[in-house]
């Protein structure tokens, strides 16, 4: 009889951790939510009123899924004027507010048209959406172009570059004075990725100043950038890559000779 007993006590506990092991794992997947980096931009007054002369905020407006993301890493704002794309640009830190919203302020004296990246690390991601400003001086400015919308906005989560991969490849030996070639291999699974934004960000280790540049494309999926490093001394690299709505970024450090 106790027999009896202690084969169905026995039976019936391996039931229920079998149950509890299932409730679990379904609880585990019903609040498993795939969660990713959204950046806003905005202008205050809007892109339609942008006048040279007069100043005016650029807002970053940083979500995590639901949440609005109040203690990002790092939010820097670059600033440059079409026709520009290969000098320094201006990068401005992102001043936090409050509700997700990161500001700049900006003034300029020129009419025309403008560019703002907002580069945003937060959440182990990075995003960096880029905005075109026609800026006037009558107040008919146009609002952001419809193509640069599409360019950035088109599809949702990482728009099937789920197998992307991204590879920097650099000179063994690097001099100062010396050109050295910069190149990004960009697969998506055995695919090479054409048409993206590459750009290079460089800059020596322990210093604020940081030097974005533009990478060309070689052929399909090969990028490469051609440079020539002023100082001696440890460098980082970052490979900044943007597909449509797909923003990622790969980073490695150099020695200069």
């Amino acid at each position: 009889m106790n027999k009896v007993m202690f084969s169905l006590f026995a039976i019936s506990s391996v039931l229920l951790l079998a149950a509890c092991g299932e409730n679990t794992n379904e609880n585990a997947n019903e609040s498993e939510e795939i969660k990713r980096l959204d950046v806003e931009i905005s202008t205050e007054p809007k892109s339609a009123d942008l006048d040279a002369g007069e100043e005016f905020t650029v807002k970053a407006q940083v979500s995590y899924g639901q949440e609005k993301v109040e203690d990002a890493d790092e939010v820097r704002f670059e600033f440059w004027k079409k026709g520009q794309e290969s000098a320094e640009h201006e990068m401005i830190d992102g001043e936090h507010q409050s509700d997700g919203v990161y500001t700049m302020n900006k003034k300029v004296d020129e009419p025309g048209v403008y560019y703002v990246i907002s580069h945003v690390q937060a959440r182990d991601q990075h995003n960096m959406p880029k905005q075109e400003l026609m800026i006037g001086t009558t107040g008919e400015n146009k609002a952001v172009s419809d193509k640069e919308k599409d360019d950035h906005h088109q599809s949702p989560g990482d728009g099937g570059y789920s197998k992307f991969k991204a590879d920097i490849k650099i000179d063994d030996t690097l001099k100062v004075g010396k050109e050295t070639t910069l190149t990004a291999l960009l697969m998506n699974g055995d695919v090479p990725v054409s048409e993206a934004d590459v750009r290079f960000e460089i800059w020596k280790m322990g210093k604020e100043k940081h030097t974005f540049l533009d990478a060309e494309e070689m052929k399909e999926g090969r990028y490469k950038l051609d440079y020539t490093f002023t100082d001696s001394g440890e460098y980082a690299v970052n490979l900044h890559v943007v597909v449509g709505e797909f923003h990622t970024h790969k980073k490695t450090e150099v020695k200069v000779e």
